[in-house]
């Protein structure tokens, strides 16, 4: 499991690593990294007015990538629900077009953004049935040619 503690203003380079890393771990595609790293940092600075955030990925039920934010010892805001000026509710627009599911905890000490990558691996295990089947059928059309 990833994670990454931002403290600093300037957070755009380690943000994007993090999301990269995640990408290459999972092999998604770059429409997932550009909609993970857009609502990541969407959320970032809803979130930025706070001191301390940490950045936590973890992978539920197969097919949905998860990334929690947390705030060290203060509730979060529910992301959906507390906006305070036009520039977070574009923010808010942003995220809620670019995730699957935003979900914060019970206990509001974090805020997940989860991703759907289910149809993605069945997309890369049909993508590949279909390649071994091609390769099968030249293989024994040579196999034949030969003798």
């Amino acid at each position: 499991m990833a994670a990454v503690l931002i403290k600093q203003d300037n957070y755009l380079q380690e943000v994007e690593r993090f999301v990269e890393d995640v990408c290459n771990q999972y092999s998604l595609t770059d429409s997932y990294f550009g909609n993970i790293l857009i609502s990541v940092l969407e959320a970032i600075d809803i979130l930025k007015g706070k001191e301390t955030k940490e950045i936590s990925i973890n992978q539920e039920k197969e097919k949905m990538l998860s990334i929690s934010f947390s705030l060290e010892g203060e509730k979060v805001p529910d992301l959906l629900r507390e906006m305070e000026d036009e520039a977070e509710e574009k923010s808010i627009f942003l995220i809620e077009m670019l995730t699957d599911q935003v979900e914060v905890s019970n206990d509001q000490k974090s805020i997940s953004l989860c991703f759907d990558i289910g149809g993605l691996f069945k997309q890369k295990a049909e993508h590949r049935r279909k390649k071994l089947s091609q390769y099968y059928q030249s293989a024994e059309k040579l196999q034949h040619k030969n003798h």
